[in-house]
């Protein structure tokens, strides 16, 4: 922003740039466990017993490291989103096939919560504030399409686990 504004010379802008290239990427471990706990604490705060938060710390962990291992790979991100949310629900779906806990649909219904583009989704918002109205609807579209394959893959490994929700 400092840039556009003429605040920011675009040499100095280069330094910084520098800098953040040269800064040290966080342990993937460490944010695949952190992101698992989240993704429990969820359920948690959703009202999900403690078989469904292990069911979907499970979940989460295998979805959250596929999609690691997909975008290292140069794989379409709307496909990583769908496979990741495919795989998250049909795992998540253990609970309803094998009758665990008291709260199996809490477990399926917070499965997926990590794949949600919720930075794209505020970006859009600042974009729309400060008046970048085509940036803004661009990512929000994006963020849509997101959100869309999520649901499918959430819907397909539903289906295909023949599970009746009603």
């Amino acid at each position: 922003m400092r840039i556009a504004d003429g605040r920011m010379e675009l040499s100095e802008a280069r330094k910084v740039l520098q800098e953040i290239e040269k800064a040290p990427f966080t342990n993937k471990w460490a944010v695949l466990i952190l992101t698992s706990f989240a993704n429990l604490s969820f359920c948690r705060l959703f009202g999900g017993d403690l078989i469904a938060m292990i069911i979907v710390f499970v979940a989460t962990f295998v979805g959250f490291k596929l999609k690691q291992i997909l975008l290292e790979d140069g794989m379409n991100v709307k496909l990583v989103f769908l496979l990741c949310a495919f795989f998250s629900s049909v795992i998540a779906t253990s609970g309803h096939i094998f009758g665990l806990g008291e709260k199996p649909e809490v477990a399926l219904g917070t499965c997926v919560l990590y794949l949600i583009p919720g930075i794209p989704y505020i970006n859009s918002i600042s974009d729309l504030l400060t008046g970048q109205y085509l940036v803004a609807f661009n990512r929000f579209m994006d963020s849509m399409v997101l959100t869309f394959c999520l649901s499918v893959g959430l819907s397909v490994g539903i289906l295909l686990m023949n599970l009746q929700l009603f």
